[in-house]
């Protein structure tokens, strides 16, 4: 994860003051999926405090328990925030299946976590070791994401935007893939309101097909 004490509590502070100006303006916009993305983020984003602790008092197992606990509850926080959303039973019924399995993986066998400084002189979390559990963390957030966020366009957009991070931290650090998560969790929220600008909202009607279909057009803010 992040390089020192500093940059995790400088990517905290950062983060919670854009997300916080993102969270206000997605509600005077009255963006409901954007203002439930910025809540949550605050769980994401608290990691880089528990990051920071763990690097000022490395000895005290507590700090990385809960980094532990934060860390993988984030798809549970995702999925409680949008479960109640409206979209169809059986997308609730998947999305639902998919968190039951994501934490069976996590918890199962459940081992001592702890936090160490790696090869490139960032945290590594030991519960990540398993490339079954990032398998089975990636799965269940484009699941989540794709079953119960709307619109469809903005959920899938997002996802995209997370999976480039995932793909440039690959390149950059091939062996330790979530060095880059500090400036991730940072800069998340802005691309989530600049998605939201995108929305599909309108349609172009063509009545000269055998039935009227209708397909939808993006409307640019500048339009």
């Amino acid at each position: 994860m992040c390089w020192n004490a500093e940059t995790s509590i400088s990517a905290f502070v950062v983060g919670s003051v854009i997300n916080s100006i993102i969270l206000y303006v997605a509600v005077q916009q009255k963006k409901q999926s954007l203002v439930k993305l910025c809540i949550g983020w605050y769980w994401v984003i608290s990691m880089q405090l528990w990051e920071y602790l763990v690097w000022t008092f490395p000895e005290n197992t507590f700090y990385s328990k809960m980094a532990f606990v934060f860390n993988i509850t984030q798809i549970l926080v995702l999925y409680l925030l949008f479960i109640n959303g409206n979209v169809e039973n059986y997308n609730k019924i998947i999305a639902s299946i998919a968190l039951l399995l994501y934490m069976c993986v996590m918890l199962y066998p459940y081992k001592n976590q702890k936090i160490k400084v790696n090869s490139c002189e960032h945290l590594q979390y030991s519960w990540w070791d398993s490339n079954w559990k990032a398998v089975a963390y990636m799965l269940s957030l484009i699941t989540i994401f794709l079953c119960l966020v709307r619109p469809i366009q903005w959920s899938a957009s997002t996802l995209a935007v997370i999976i480039l991070f995932l793909i440039f931290s690959m390149i950059f650090y091939k062996k330790y893939v979530p060095s880059m998560w500090c400036f991730f969790a940072v800069s998340v929220p802005v691309f989530a309101y600049l998605l939201s600008l995108l929305c599909f909202n309108k349609t172009l009607t063509f009545s000269w097909f055998p039935k009227t279909v209708k397909f939808p057009v993006l409307e640019f803010p500048f339009s």
